[in-house]
């Protein structure tokens, strides 16, 4: 794969204007908030991708005779100016209904106006009709033809019940709205300028074809788009929500604080990204453009990157924790969290969205960022010794002080997949779709040159999809033990000099990333790289002058 210029140039500019007010009214036993706030949100965006020009070959030889596997450009010919709106209100009591129970009740409403650009240089594409429509054009709305979500009513309830002296019994529930994550970028005909997806099939001649006059150049026509639409959305697009809960004992005895919780967050109208909805199904065609379910409309489109709002996801947690507050000069933090999380949006894994229509299902599985179980502890202790000793003597064995902090973690989930596409959903593609699994893939005893079983992945048969689960395999743990030693003096009433010693990864403890995962590569199911940020131990000495 090679390019030059992509997303270049890249111009965006954010400016945020926000509107607030709020009230608060104490009566007796009751507390009452309200406000509404008011923001207006503007955005430029200009970013040619790629500017100059990408391309997809096989290897080196192919790039030396000019044959290649797809080629793509694509010019902004203008600077978007986008805006949105966000207006929001909440009411939210606080009750002391007993002495030792305390009630919370809310209520939000928030609106986030889909986005709209000064001179309506914006479009979107009509899955019902197969065709790209222009804001202000044709009846089409300014958003082109994105409907405004008015459901984001959010309730919230609380309490507080402290059940014995020292143990308190609190639990809650909330709905919180936003705006659904995507990319803002409306890239489209009539307002950019490219060539297709040219691809081996419809350029045999390689950078032959390409130098001789661009042959598949595409006018920036609405009409006749070419090429690959980034950034088009539903109709529908909702507003996204979370329905958060949590539920927990809080123990405190003496300088003690132990809590435990149950936490669960549940995700509902998540944005998912497609890159392609205009996939074709699973074939053998030797040419399967003519297999994309628009191509009877826009035969010349290829992929169209699109977002809709239909994904899930759930997270459920056991959280518990263990603080110790200074006491005889030492204070300590214990935290662990057993938890599991699932979605259907996709994220960075691999393989997501072969068959758009299927996502629901084929893509359901765990997140992308699903640990686990993790344990971080921190403790700093002050050195008893010489606190009565004076002279030379007290001044070299007292003020000294140790510092731990350690984390243990389970690994990230991946996905194998396949080196070339073989169901044939995303021509000439790498890494595009998942295999077949046969076996049972974990392994008792992982080691670096084999992390997981690489003989329970076979490719597919063509033209068919693998029957692999989406992140259904994890990388290896984390771990990592940082100490320290301050040595602190004190230099009259408002100045001291802190000396110290620091060792990060005292235990020299090697990180791994996930293993190279992808099926028939020389080093697949091979541990290659370390986790992004590691570094081997490091021992470093300070002096710090504090006034």
């Amino acid at each position: 794969m090679g390019t030059d210029g992509y997303y270049r140039p890249l111009n965006q500019g954010d400016r945020v204007t926000e509107y607030r007010e709020s009230l608060k009214w104490d009566h007796g036993e009751h507390s009452l908030d309200l406000g509404a706030s008011f923001i207006r949100r503007t955005w430029n965006n200009f970013g040619s991708g790629p500017g100059l020009g990408m391309w997809i070959i096989n290897d080196l030889p192919s790039l030396l005779q000019g044959q290649f596997l797809q080629v793509q450009r694509e010019v902004d010919l203008d600077t978007a100016h986008y805006l949105s709106w966000e207006p929001s209100a909440y009411l939210q009591e606080q009750w002391k209904a007993l002495p030792r129970l305390t009630l919370n009740a809310g209520l939000r409403y928030d609106i986030f106006t889909p986005p709209t650009e000064s001179r309506n240089r914006m479009n979107n594409f009509d899955l019902a009709t197969g065709e790209i429509v222009v804001a202000s054009q044709n009846g089409v709305s300014r958003t082109a033809g994105v409907k405004t979500d008015y459901r984001g009513v959010a309730p919230r309830l609380g309490f507080n019940w402290r059940m014995l002296a020292e143990t308190t019994l609190i639990g809650g529930f909330g709905i919180v709205y936003f705006r659904p994550i995507d990319n803002f970028f409306y890239k489209a005909p009539p307002f950019i300028y490219s060539f297709g997806t040219c691809s081996s099939q419809t350029c045999p001649d390689g950078f032959t074809s390409l130098a001789a006059g661009l042959p598949f150049v595409q006018t920036p026509d609405a009409n006749n788009p070419s090429g690959t639409l980034i950034g088009m959305r539903s109709f529908d697009l909702r507003n996204s929500y979370v329905k958060q809960l949590n539920l927990g004992i809080e123990r405190q005895h003496r300088s003690d604080t132990f809590r435990i919780f149950y936490v669960g967050v549940f995700g509902r109208d998540i944005a998912r990204s497609f890159p392609d909805i205009n996939a074709p199904p699973p074939n053998t065609a030797a040419n399967p453009n003519a297999l994309r379910p628009f191509y009877p409309t826009v035969p010349n489109l290829a992929t169209i990157a699109y977002v809709d709002t239909e994904g899930s996801s759930s997270y459920n947690a056991l959280q518990a924790s263990f603080a110790h507050a200074y006491e005889h000069g030492l204070t300590a933090q214990f935290n662990y969290t057993w938890a599991h999380g699932l979605d259907d949006v996709g994220g960075p894994q691999a393989g997501f969205g072969t068959v758009p229509a299927l996502s629901s299902k084929l893509d359901y599985g765990n997140s992308s960022y699903d640990v686990r179980q993790r344990l971080a502890a921190t403790m700093f202790y002050e050195l008893p010794f010489g606190k009565a000793a004076t002279g030379i003597c007290g001044w070299l064995i007292r003020s000294w002080q140790v510092n731990l902090s350690g984390v243990w973690s389970t690994g990230l989930p991946f996905t194998v997949v396949n080196a070339t596409d073989a169901s044939n959903t995303n021509p000439g593609a790498s890494a595009a779709d998942r295999p077949d699994q046969v076996a049972k893939a974990t392994l008792k005893n992982p080691a670096v040159a084999e992390f997981f079983n690489t003989a329970a992945f076979v490719r597919q048969l063509p033209g068919t999809l693998g029957n692999e689960a989406s992140n259904q395999l994890y990388g290896p743990h984390n771990r990592r033990l940082d100490i320290s030693l301050f040595k602190n003096v004190r230099i009259g009433k408002e100045a001291a000099v802190q000396f110290r010693a620091e060792v990060f990864n005292a235990t020299n403890t090697v990180n791994f990333a996930a293993p190279a995962s992808v099926l028939g590569a020389a080093n697949f199911g091979q541990l290659t790289q370390m986790t992004a940020g590691y570094a081997p131990r490091q021992v470093q000495l300070a002096l710090r002058f504090q006034f």
